[in-house]
């Protein structure tokens, strides 16, 4: 199987430049707060050792 693959440079003015930053630091957010849910969701539903039977 044989895979392609392209790049492209993007020719973007100040403006977009700020755009295209602040939309990856939008979806950074939010891809680290549901980490930290679901790290949170998981480290509530831990068995200790000494509390298991």
């Amino acid at each position: 199987m044989i895979t392609l693959t392209y790049q492209y440079k993007l020719k973007v003015n100040r403006q977009q430049e700020r755009e295209i930053i602040h939309i990856l630091d939008v979806g950074k957010s939010v891809y680290n707060y549901a980490l930290s849910e679901r790290k949170d969701w998981l480290n509530s539903r831990k068995c200790l050792a000494d509390r298991c039977s």
